[in-house]
C-alpha cells in the first residue's frame, strides 16, 4: 500500500502527456535489461500489481527506459525520467531526489566473492579486504565503512557492467 502511495505521489509530477517514464537499471536479479523491455521479478511486480491500477485510474501510459545507472540518476534529476527503482538513499541524493517514506526494499550492503576464493569460510570480515580494490556500478554509493577499513573502490561502467554478477 505504501508503495502504491509513492507511485501515486509520482503521478502528480508526471509530464503533461500523461506518461510515466520509468527507469530500469540492469540490476540482477531484480531487473534484467537485455533488450528494449526489461524482465525480472522487480519489473514483473510493477507490471502486474502497480501499473495496471495507475493505467486504469489515471489513463497513464508507462514507458520503461534503460540507461546506465549514473545516466538515469541525471535523467531523473533533469526531469527526463519520473521514477527509478532500487537506489540507495544517501544524504547527497536526498538533497535533490524524493524518496518514499517507507523503503520498497531494505538491504545491507555487502561484498560478493567466489566461494573457492576463501575456502573454509562462509563469510568474511570487512577487515579482510584491507588493501584490496573493489569495483562497483558507476554512480552507486560507497558505504562509509569501506574507505574507513582501507578498501579502495572504483566505478565500473558500460552496458555490460553486471554481466559477471548474474546469478
Amino acid at each position: 500500500m505504501k508503495l502504491v502511495f509513492l507511485v501515486l505521489l509520482l503521478v502528480c509530477t508526471v509530464s503533461q502527456a500523461q506518461t510515466l517514464r520509468v527507469g530500469a537499471v540492469h540490476g540482477p536479479p531484480h531487473i534484467l535489461v537485455d533488450g528494449p523491455v526489461p524482465s525480472g521479478p522487480g519489473y514483473e511486480f510493477f507490471e502486474k500489481y502497480v501499473f495496471p491500477a495507475l493505467k486504469k485510474k489515471f489513463q497513464l501510459a508507462v514507458i520503461w527506459k534503460s540507461s546506465p545507472f549514473k545516466r538515469e540518476l541525471n535523467e531523473l534529476q533533469n526531469n527526463q525520467l519520473d521514477m527509478i527503482f532500487f537506489i540507495v538513499k544517501t544524504a547527497e541524493r536526498e538533497k535533490i531526489l524524493y524518496y518514499s517514506a517507507e523503503p520498497f526494499l531494505t538491504e545491507a550492503p555487502g561484498i560478493i566473492v567466489a566461494k573457492n576464493a576463501h575456502k573454509g569460510k562462509h563469510s568474511l570480515s570487512i577487515k579482510e579486504f584491507k588493501g584490496k580494490t573493489i569495483g562497483q556500478m558507476a554512480g552507486s554509493s560507497i558505504p562509509e565503512y569501506m574507505p574507513a577499513n582501507g578498501v579502495t573502490t572504483f566505478y565500473l561502467s558500460g552496458a555490460d557492467w553486471a554481466r559477471g554478477f548474474q546469478i
